[in-house]
């Protein structure tokens, strides 16, 4: 993902969806900002535009979360999300 022209990597994607994506990270980016995210395999390269929606410190005492301590869980709405979600390796 790129922030402002600074590079930040995506730990772990978490959810996708017809409006957007949510993943891990691992330092805190401010609530409409404007990001690009990127993605490549051997046989596609793809960069989609969005805004985060949402960006929160994750509490391992919430029911269900698993990240480490000191990590973000953030939620970008994507202007064309079916182009990543139709080249995301499906779970």
């Amino acid at each position: 993902m790129v922030v402002q022209g600074h590079r930040i990597v995506i730990e772990s994607l978490r959810d996708i969806s017809n409006s957007g994506i949510s993943f891990s990270i691992n330092q805190q980016v401010a609530t409409s900002e404007r990001v690009s995210i990127e993605y490549s395999d051997p046989h596609v390269k793809l960069e989609v535009f969005g805004r985060v929606a949402w960006c929160s410190l994750t509490d391992l005492r919430t029911p269900g979360a698993t990240e480490h301590p000191g990590k973000f869980l953030m939620g970008v709405e994507l202007m064309s999300p079916m182009m990543l979600f139709a080249v995301l390796p499906k779970r």
